[in-house]
């Protein structure tokens, strides 16, 4: 069973996907901020894909994956954000070679089903 790393600020968002994540036959981890989320993804290496909030206090989604570049990790990494993504925020995130895509909230279980099933089999 896949492990799905979700990191958000809001303890609500992680309910909610873990609710789905769950449902879709995946096994959750969850993580408030991205600092939080390194230490997990340090500590777990079978961590299958990290699906992370980009503005969270703290470390937020740019500094995780600014992290995960730094330890050379190959982790399939989707963002997610109620804003839409600008084109040079977008282009840093194609910098990690894990980057996976981008979903903007609110989504439905289908769009988040099938996201994380292209970028597990693209991994």
């Amino acid at each position: 069973m896949k492990k799905i790393l979700v990191v958000d600020d809001r303890e609500s968002m992680r309910g909610l996907l873990k609710v789905f994540v769950e449902k879709l036959g995946f096994y959750f981890l969850s993580a408030s901020d991205g600092q939080k989320a390194l230490d997990i993804i340090n500590a777990d290496q079978e961590i299958g894909l990290v699906l992370s909030d980009l503005e969270m206090p703290g470390t937020d989604g740019y500094q995780l994956l600014i992290g995960l570049k730094k330890g050379n990790f190959k982790i399939p990494l989707i963002v997610m954000s109620g804003k839409m993504l600008e084109k040079a925020d977008l282009d840093f995130f194609k910098t990690y070679q894990g980057f996976a895509g981008f979903l903007s909230k609110p989504f439905s279980m289908k769009i988040l089903r099938q996201d994380l099933e292209n970028a597990l089999e693209n991994s």
